[in-house]
């Protein structure tokens, strides 16, 4: 039922007759942060409790911002609990509390926030890039062959995602990949993205990268970052001899335990110094934010690639086992850097 309340109402607008009674009813959130009027930094933590409302226990609980139809489901149907990165440039913005009691959205609580900075720039909507490659990553070893196609209208959170089909032997994994801005004095950068998997029991690991070409030498500052299924850890990237190096954090993951057809949200802040050493700062993950320590390394790559300040964004997914098909999706993928 649960499962079932998410999908359904970011789907569709309820009808007026819904609407009707949500009015009517009683509402129970109770928000710690970002309180309204207040002025906060980025990353702004967002907390807030769900009672439900009517008499009625709450079975769902998110929050979505400004007009945003993407909604950030809280670590339980009762407690929302994370830091966001997407309130990112100095401005006012409504955070949008939403919970559902019963199968029915009870009256929704909004906070009006001022985010004082730093300055950032944020490129949404690059999975409606025109320039995606999707290919075999050599590197898995196996093959994989697969398409990607924009847009797709369902499942979708704003109508149009962007859709990745792969078949694979041998553990073999699929890449996409496209270069979305340009900008060589960006130091921070977060990788926000909402992940869709029809058949997580036959994915292996999902790869989430940024890429900068920091230097005017070509150098790529590679922040690799994966949900790994062979090790049930979050891993990160570092360059040793030349060669891409997977490090363990101890942050649990598996992708084979992400609930199937159901939008997954991820954000990863990440940034550099300025010898080609990245640091790992957080991850958040369905509304759990987990703060990373000691997690660095020089992870810059001679690769000569141009132009100097060329972003690229990874998107891969790994097969497990002897061979499979994969199907996933994914919508409102942003790069927030500064």
């Amino acid at each position: 039922m649960y499962l079932h309340v998410r999908n359904a109402l970011t789907a569709a607008a309820l009808p007026c007759v819904v609407c009707a009674l949500i009015i009517s009813a009683s509402a129970q959130i109770t928000v710690t942060s970002p309180t309204n009027g207040s002025t906060v930094p980025m990353p702004v933590w967002v907390r807030a409790h769900n009672a439900g409302c009517n008499g009625n226990s709450p079975n769902a609980f998110g929050y979505s911002i400004g007009s945003s139809p993407f909604i950030t489901w809280g670590i339980t149907d009762l407690d929302i609990d994370a830091t966001d990165y997407r309130m990112n440039s100095p401005g006012t913005y409504t955070v949008h509390f939403k919970g559902w009691a019963n199968g029915t959205l009870c009256p929704v609580v909004d906070s009006n926030v001022t985010v004082n900075g730093p300055a950032s720039t944020n490129n949404d909507q690059i999975d409606a890039d025109t320039n995606w490659l999707w290919v075999h990553d050599t590197g898995t070893g196996g093959t994989a062959t697969g398409t990607t196609t924009y847009p797709v209208a369902s499942p979708a959170q704003d109508g149009h995602s962007r859709k990745f089909t792969m078949s694979y032997t041998s553990g073999g994994g699929m890449r996409g990949s496209t270069s979305f801005a340009t900008d060589q004095a960006a130091t921070h950068f977060v990788y926000d993205a909402y992940v869709y998997l029809t058949n997580p029991a036959n994915v292996l690991n999902v790869e989430m990268d940024t890429n900068q070409v920091w230097d005017a030498n070509g150098d790529v500052l590679i922040f690799g970052l994966q949900c790994a299924g062979a090790t049930g850890f979050w891993q990160f990237t570092t360059n040793v001899s030349g060669k891409t190096h997977w490090n363990n954090t101890t942050l649990a993951c598996n992708p084979q335990n992400w609930t199937a057809n159901t939008w997954h949200h991820v954000q990863l802040a990440v940034h550099r110094d300025g010898s080609g050493n990245a640091f790992y700062d957080s991850i958040i993950f369905d509304g759990k934010t987990t703060n990373l320590s000691g997690v660095n390394g020089n992870s810059s790559f001679s690769l000569g690639w141009s132009p100097p300040g060329n972003l690229v964004l990874n998107f891969q997914i790994d097969g497990k086992g002897a061979s499979g098909s994969i199907t996933a999706y994914v919508d409102g993928l942003t790069e927030i850097y500064w």
